[in-house]
């Protein structure tokens, strides 16, 4: 039995580990800056997302293209150069990716499972292959129709979960639609209206959630606590800053209903222009909320209807109307809430810790520099293991043009790239990205109280990351830790 003690909190330590080429330097590997306007050189990514098995990342960019880098065997290796990765894969779609979700059983030694929804406009909502042979003369595999009854135009999914094997969930405009991915060419199975009339000159009169769907999520509810392909509590989100909360099992009536208007404006004045991402806390029990031009993040205890638990402050306020997600993490101390990551348009990666332990404002733990400043960090998402976080960016500078005749347009900043850091909590090192420490945890001042040596760090590194460990170089199959 090992004594439990009070172990002063570690300060994080970032080292960047692989890194893709810059878009911003364009095809040519010429500065945009130099030549504008061009649609090649207008390039940057907009999302990115861990495939299920943590061994691929797939990312968006504002070319249309859905483009996926496999990560290689010895991403930890030591090594005093960050190691250079290329997508092996591109989806290029005709339309501005509206949403798209990787396959929930994606697994790299299967080829079947190389799947992605994407969805854009004026199309239907297509299943790609995202890694295409060679003879193949396209991506597609599969379609599905979400169509305006009455006039036979196709709907844009706006927001997409593919949270079970065998059903997605996609949001549009007052409207949930939830399909089967084997009746392919078909329509929904269960089209869920969020307000009771759209022909109604009241357009529902006040009554449900108006307005188009942009952000959805749902609770994590895995097949070891008997819930294996079972979606849970759905949270979706509108531009019209409304949050409506459905348990799809049980009817197609939300739940719950409440708008952020008075938390984000009055309570916490961190401000909003519509609901961009929705997130379940690890225990199910809180909910947090993303906006665009928004100086934090809202969060809920969805136990009582409408209830601000509080909210994350810190942020930079921006007029930029870029989507800018966080990603949640369970943390290594039992019961001391959960970690938020996110980026911001200084191009720092911040992250909150003990979220949920306190009410009202929360102020970020510490940050990094993961980009140059000025420049949009578009996603910061954590693989499982809670060690590696990749981080994409990129955003269009507006050009006014000068005095020979040019007319004015946009270009894209410079480091517009991937990037994935190893996060490791051993103390600074001088190879390490810069750590800034605010000291703003629940539990940074007083300590923690742990169970483990912490003076075998690599010991837990292992354990951390064993699911990094391949038995054969072209696959990536995790060991059984």
């Amino acid at each position: 039995m090992v004594k439990e003690f009070t172990q002063p909190k570690p300060t994080p330590e970032v080292h960047l580990v692989a890194k893709s080429p810059d878009l911003a330097l364009g095809k040519n590997g010429i500065s945009n800056e130099s030549h504008k306007n061009q649609r090649d050189d207008l390039l940057f990514y907009k999302n990115a997302q861990w495939s299920a098995d943590g061994t691929t990342l797939i990312t968006s960019n504002s070319l249309n293209e859905i483009s996926s880098f496999v990560l290689p065997t010895d991403l930890l290796e030591p090594s005093h150069v960050p190691k250079d990765v290329s997508p092996l894969g591109t989806v290029c779609l005709p339309e501005p990716v509206l949403s798209y979700k990787p396959c929930p059983y994606f697994a790299l030694e299967h080829l079947g499972t190389h799947l992605a929804l994407a969805s854009c406009v004026d199309n239907p909502i297509q299943l790609h292959a995202l890694f295409k042979s060679p003879g193949e003369s396209t991506s597609v595999r599969a379609s599905y129709r979400l169509i305006n009854q009455l006039t036979e135009a196709y709907l844009p999914a706006t927001s997409m979960v593919w949270p079970v094997a065998q059903n997605f969930l996609v949001g549009s405009k007052n409207t949930l639609a939830l399909f089967d991915v084997s009746a392919t060419g078909s329509g929904p199975v269960t089209t869920i209206a969020t307000i009771p009339s759209t022909r109604h000159k009241l357009k529902g009169g006040g009554v449900g959630m108006k307005g188009t769907v942009s952000a959805l999520s749902t609770q994590q509810l895995g097949a070891e606590q008997g819930y294996g392909g079972i979606i849970g509590l759905v949270a979706a989100g509108t531009r019209t800053r409304r949050i409506g909360i459905y348990d799809l099992a049980r009817s197609n009536v939300a739940a719950s209903l409440f708008g952020v208007n008075n938390a984000a404006d009055s309570v916490s004045k961190i401000g909003g222009q519509g609901i961009v991402q929705t997130a379940w806390s690890p225990c199910g029990r809180y909910l947090l909320v993303c906006e665009r031009r928004s100086a934090g993040m809202l969060v809920y205890d969805v136990r009582v209807e409408g209830k601000l638990l509080g909210w994350l402050g810190g942020k930079v306020e921006s007029e930029s109307q870029q989507v800018l997600t966080c990603d949640l993490f369970a943390g290594l101390e039992g019961n001391s809430g959960f970690e938020v990551w996110s980026g911001d348009h200084d191009g720092m990666v911040r992250v909150w810790e003990g979220v949920g332990m306190r009410e009202g404002e929360t102020e970020p733990s510490w940050e990094w520099q993961a980009h140059q400043k000025g420049v949009s960090v578009g996603a910061s998402i954590l693989h499982t293991t809670g060690s590696v976080v990749a981080t994409c960016s990129g955003s269009w500078v507006p050009d006014e043009g000068n005095f020979d005749g040019q007319k004015p347009g946009v270009y894209s900043r410079e480091d517009c790239c991937l990037k994935v850091w190893n996060v490791s909590f051993g103390g600074p090192s001088p190879d390490g990205a810069q750590v800034i420490s605010h000291g703003n945890s629940p539990t940074a001042s007083e300590g923690v109280n742990v169970n483990i040596r912490f003076d075998e760090p690599h010991l837990i590194e292992e354990q951390r990351l064993g699911q990094n460990s391949y038995e054969q170089d072209e696959y990536r199959k995790p060991n059984q830790v």
